[in-house]
């Protein structure tokens, strides 16, 4: 953020993520329903994830109604973005997301949803979503209007398999 101000940089392009509290996300993680996972590197917070299952379901064709998991929040460590504003700065590690969107759906593959995984994108990152081949369900009134990204059992195998990464 400090680095975005001395640049003047417009706040209309400042990453959508920035005023996210990873602090205040901490206490959801007692739940049994919640994961939370990290990447460490060089001793640094690289990126997080943090997954529920219940009581989320499938929305798209055949899985529609079956369990999933369901991503509230991923993101990379500030040090990690790729921003034209912060040019020639370069993110340190690169494929963050992708290793956490990869464990979420090993995750679900772990409790027998069959790599089915669902979440809510900030406008910034459905560009991610769609090259790593997941569904666009659509906007979501319920949740600020965020557009709504599935896998679906078919989609999952694919990504881990590195069809799209």
């Amino acid at each position: 953020m400090a680095e975005l101000l001395q640049r003047s940089v417009a706040r209309s392009v400042w990453p959508e993520s920035l005023h996210w509290d990873w602090g205040n996300k901490a206490h959801d993680i007692a739940l049994l329903s919640v994961s939370a996972v990290g990447i460490v590197c060089d001793g640094e917070w690289q990126g997080l994830l943090l997954t529920k299952t219940a009581p989320y379901v499938a929305r798209c064709g055949q899985d529609r109604g079956k369990p999933l998991v369901y991503v509230d929040y991923i993101e990379s460590a500030p040090w990690n973005w790729s921003l034209a504003a912060l040019a020639p700065l370069q993110p340190r590690f690169k494929g963050v997301g992708s290793v956490l969107l990869r464990e979420a759906v090993q995750q679900s593959f772990r409790e027998e949803f069959h790599g089915r995984v669902g979440l809510h994108s900030l406008p910034q990152a459905e560009m991610f979503y769609e090259h790593c081949g997941m569904t666009r369900v659509g906007k979501d009134r319920q949740k600020q209007n965020l557009t709504y990204f599935e896998f679906t059992q078919q989609q999952a195998s694919l990504f881990l398999n590195g069809g799209n990464t």
